[in-house]
């Protein structure tokens, strides 16, 4: 009828869909709608054949609701084992979905779904379920690998218990299996019994007993150990008991009631780990006549004995009698006390008093009259303060139904005497009041006149008048604007106060605020747009105290309904111009990527970009005198036991290299080791090695590569056997110059054999044989044969073997090398729990000290090492190497100390909340850096 007009074309080749012989992706349908000036253009592609059904939909238009439109379907047609995936989009809404479908046994199935959805900020939704025989599997999680799988199979129709199994692969249980049998041993007795198995040696068993007296349980699992519960109840209409215990701790709680006509009460005694606890609470009412009550709680904390309060009151022929205690948790107050003792026969006359831990305040009335007539009388005040201990009121007063006041008092004080006069009126769309004051402390006398009046139901108007000074306030609220004045002339000073605001509607607001003080006048213009996504503002500043005029706007975008994506401009301008930028973008998958910049003539203008991830942390900074970056990466490796590894870039025009710090952490809990490489520009650093510990030894290794005072390649390594045959290797390496000593002792040949090569020694290698008599565990001093590549050598060797734990071995060495002529070697070693000690000490023909500590502290392995050498430039060598084996705040440390100068590293993460990367690095004099960086979970709310 509106003479418009629709245009429709298309195209279709359905043939080989509708048929099922496709192999391939292709066009099928194409169409193309015109209306009114809006257009939408669809395309459908896909296949289908005897094994998979693939179809997708894409649509765009100029519509207002529906901009793009995408449908996705493709599904494997296998009725045994089947994958799925179903995708819809519309605008900026999006679902898909992953579909897993199993077939198990002759009857069994299973059937998983993943769901991802724009609509929650939660990873993507995982639910299954499933039957294989009589057993039941159901799954739930979330993200890719967060999900729970358990089954259930009942016995005996679930009459008797149930079965079944249970996954958790994010914490490493798979294949949990669990057994609950119950049972009623009698009509008043229920047994439960629960097994779990978490693995090969982890076993968790609970058996319950529940019958008419309570409860009783037993727990035994690996983690927690063997515990014990119990609870006890019994309750009848005069009262109750109940207790409850965990191991040798216990509570109880043990009262009663009392009810009556107008009687309610509840006494409350308990006991927690042998301390007694006590609330009493009564409440008694015959109406206004007689009411009394209390609430005593009595408990073992120091300072909180007693606390409560109790309260009598009586009204009898117009006659109050009240009394009340309130008893705190404080010694400066410890108790109050109120007591009232009135008479209200046409007068009011009595008394009220109030002490505050022995501090008494009281208040007399001599009042007579009656609400018509009015009250004339005096009030009587005495307090333990000494500017107000007395104080005297008198006078009449007189009030005709809250619509007029007349009253005139004198008040005496102990250092002044005032007179107040009052009259007020009450119209019905005004009010007035007059009040004169007078004052012993005041040299003149005080006339004050009040008018309020309503001049319209939007509108109102506030005049005050003291003396010579006046105050006029008013308002008025009308067609989507508020006007609001107020004018005071104080002191012959005028001063001026009025806003303005405008809103009619959210885009499009706008107000003024003007202040005159005397001769100055400041004002502040503004307006605001509210749309969908996007906030604007401008704020205009003109004062006579400042020149020129300042203006300060910003805008704020929200493209996005999740609150994902956040960008604000602000700029301020006074003489010269300012801004900032930030954006801020969580919206898409990878993390959050944050942009920050500052342009202002007050410094250079900086960018700063921050990009988080759940396995990357970056940030970088451009100034005008280059671009400061720092890049942190971590991850662990898939096989089992899992590598850590980490990598930190830092590069910045301060800096004369750029540098790269890359570490992994490895092994299982029998052998960890460590690699650590630093680049300094082209020059690289290396740190690698080795721990490992046994019952019967132990194994430690460290190599470094460093340019550092040309030491390029420097190792050692020790290694330590203590079963039927001792054995000790220790080997060190520096300037391509390699030291051993070698030394093994077998218990049931006692066959003794020690060996030294170093350069150091004139024919390179000195080696000791010798056969021992007696027992091992006894003082022995053997004279042996040395022998070396040129000659023989004779000296004497002694070994003191306290126990297993604490052995001692020296030798003696007689030569005839000038130089050599006596040469001593000693060795010790010493083991406690799981700590060992080796010291080995030479004199000549080098004075060499070493000393090494190794320790497996279950969750740590912990390799000390000290080193005294006469060589120069290496008379000192310190080493600290630890490994943490299992723990959620790992960090990994090495120290080397060379000849005073300290060279070392850390690197600690933390992977529950809070969350935490650390890592530290010092090199001589030549690098000292440390970062940290803390979270809470909150912060990757944006990477789920």
């Amino acid at each position: 009828p509106s003479g418009q007009q629709i245009r429709i074309a298309g195209s279709y080749d359905v043939g080989e869909f509708l048929e099922g012989t496709g192999s391939s992706e292709k066009k099928i349908v194409s169409l193309e709608l015109e209306f009114d000036g809006n257009r939408l253009t669809t395309n459908i592609h896909g296949y289908r054949n005897t094994d998979r059904l693939y179809l997708e939909l894409d649509g765009q238009s100029s519509f207002a609701r529906v901009k793009i439109f995408h449908l996705k379907l493709d599904s494997q047609l296998n009725t045994q084992l089947r994958e799925g995936k179903f995708e819809v989009k519309v605008n900026d809404f999006e679902l898909k979905v992953d579909n897993h479908f199993e077939k198990r046994g002759s009857d069994g199935y299973y059937f998983k779904c993943q769901v991802q959805s724009t609509l929650t900020p939660l990873p993507a939704l995982i639910f299954g379920i499933g039957r294989e025989g009589e057993e039941r599997i159901v799954t739930i999680g979330y993200d890719d690998d967060k999900e729970i799988t358990f089954s259930i199979k009942g016995k005996n129709n679930f009459e008797s218990g149930f079965s079944g199994h249970v996954d958790i692969p994010n914490f490493g249980y798979e294949g949990v299996k669990y057994d609950v049998e119950y049972e009623f041993i009698n009509s008043n007795e229920l047994q439960v019994k629960i097994e779990a198995e978490l693995g090969s040696d982890n076993k968790l068993e609970a058996h319950f007993i529940y019958n008419s007296e309570g409860i009783e349980a037993r727990l035994n699992s690996p983690v927690t150990g063997e515990h014990s519960m119990r609870v006890r109840r019994s309750v009848s209409s005069e009262g109750f008991f109940a207790e409850a215990g965990v191991d040798e701790y216990n509570l109880k709680l043990r009262g009663g009631f009392n009810s009556g006509d107008a009687k309610r009460g509840l006494l409350l005694e308990g006991e927690v780990f042998g301390n007694t606890f006590l609330i009493d609470a009564l409440l008694q009412s015959e109406g206004l006549q007689y009411t009394e009550g209390k609430l005593i709680i009595q408990t073992p904390f120091h300072g909180w004995e007693t606390i409560g309060g109790l309260f009598t009151w009586a009204y009898v022929n117009n006659k109050v009698i009240s009394h009340a205690e309130l008893m705190l948790p404080s010694y400066s107050t410890p108790k109050i006390t109120t007591e009232i003792n009135l008479d209200l026969n046409k007068k009011v006359d009595g008394y009220v008093t109030l002490d505050f831990s022995g501090e008494e305040f009281t208040l007399k009335s001599h009042l007579v009259g009656t609400s018509v007539e009015g009250y004339k009388g005096s009030f009587e005040l005495y307090t333990p303060f000494h500017s107000v201990s007395y104080v005297s009121i008198s006078g009449n007063m007189k009030m005709e139904d809250l619509t007029s006041l007349d009253t005139n008092l004198k008040i005496i004080a102990p250092f002044a005497t005032h007179e107040i006069k009052v009259n007020y009126k009450l119209h019905v769309n005004k009010v007035t009041a007059d009040i004169v004051l007078q004052s012993s402390r005041l040299d003149n006398t005080y006339n004050i006149s009040i008018e309020m009046e309503k001049t319209d139901s939007t509108a109102a108007k506030i005049h005050l008048d003291i003396n010579n000074d006046q105050i006029t306030a008013e308002y008025k609220l009308q067609d989507k604007v508020f006007m609001m004045n107020i004018d005071s002339l104080v002191m012959d000073i005028h001063r001026q106060v009025s806003v303005e605001a405008k809103y009619a509607s959210l885009d499009n607001m706008e107000g003024t605020l003007l202040v005159t003080l005397g001769n100055t006048t400041h004002k502040i213009h503004g307006n605001m747009n509210i749309a969908s996504n996007r906030i604007q503002s401008t704020f205009d500043l003109e004062s006579d105290l400042i020149d020129g005029q300042r203006k300060l706007s910003f805008d704020i975008l929200l493209p996005s309904p999740s609150y994902k994506q956040v960008t604000c401009d602000l700029v301020f301008v006074t003489e010269q111009s300012h801004s900032m930028h930030f954006d801020f973008d969580a919206e898409t998958s990878s993390g959050i990527h944050l942009v920050f910049k500052i342009d202002t003539p007050l410094f250079p203008k900086i960018t700063t970009t921050v990009d988080l991830t759940v396995a990357t942390a970056g940030i970088s900074v451009e100034t005008p005198q280059g671009t400061h970056k720092l890049l942190a990466t971590w991850r662990e490796t898939r096989k089992m036991p899992a590598d850590w590894m980490g990598n930190l870039e830092l590069a910045s025009p301060f800096l004369p290299v750029d540098y790269t710090f890359g570490i992994v952490v490895g092994g299982n809990q029998e052998k960890r080791t460590l690699q650590a490489e630093l680049s300094a520009g082209s020059v690289k650093h290396l740190i690698e090695g080795y721990a490992s510990m046994s019952h019967n030894g132990g194994s430690f290794s460290l190599n470094i590569e460093t340019p550092i005072k040309a030491i390029n390649r420097a190792s050692i390594e020790a290694s330590l056997s203590f079963e039927t045959k001792v054995t000790m290797h220790i080997s060190s390496t520096f300037a391509n110059k390699i030291n051993t000593f070698d030394l093994s002792f077998d218990k049931q040949s006692k066959v003794f054999m020690a060996t030294v090569e170093s350069p150091f020694i004139p024919t390179g290698m000195v080696k000791a044989e010798a056969q021992l008599a007696g027992e091992i565990n006894k003082n022995m001093r053997v004279k042996i044969d040395l022998m070396n590549k040129a000659q023989s050598i004779s000296g004497v060797f002694s070994v003191k073997v306290i126990s297993s734990q604490n052995m001692e071995t020296n030798i003696k060495i007689t030569t005839p090398f000038k130089g050599y002529k006596k040469m001593n070697f000693s060795a010790k070693y010493m083991k406690n729990g799981d700590d060992v000690t080796i010291l080995l000490v030479t004199e000549k023909p080098v004075k060499f000290n070493a000393e090494l500590h190794l320790s497996n502290l279950g969750d740590n392995i912990k390799a000390d090492i000290k080193i005294d050498t006469e060589i120069k430039g290496f008379e000192t060598i310190e080493g600290h190497l630890l490994i943490p084996l299992n723990s959620f705040e790992p960090q990994v440390s090495a120290n080397v100390m060379v000849d005073g100068e300290y060279y070392g590293g850390h690197l600690g993460v933390r992977t529950k909340a809070p969350f935490e990367l650390t890592y530290g690095l010092h090199l001589a004099d030549l690098i000292n850096s440390k970062f940290h960086l803390r979270t809470d979970s909150s912060f990757f709310s944006f990477l789920l």
